[in-house]
């Protein structure tokens, strides 16, 4: 997969994990949100240093909290 961007727009971020578990699954191989390398906090989503920024994230959201930002 090529990184992306991920914009994060914490407001729209209802606390669903849908990011989390998409990441933990793809990447850990397991329906775990703590094994995911975003983290879903009072803040919103945030992305760990072990995130690859693949985009999965953002493509799964359903509110809109994380978007791809491609490159130019």
């Amino acid at each position: 997969m090529t990184a992306v961007g991920i914009r994060v727009i914490p407001e729209r971020c209802t606390g669903c994990r849908v990011c989390q578990l998409i990441c933990a699954i793809t990447y850990e191989g397991r329906f775990c949100p703590e094994d995911a390398h975003v983290v879903v906090g009072e803040d919103g989503p945030r992305h760990t240093d072990e995130c690859l920024a693949c985009g999965l994230c953002a493509d799964h959201c359903p509110a809109g909290a994380l978007e791809r930002e491609e490159p130019s």
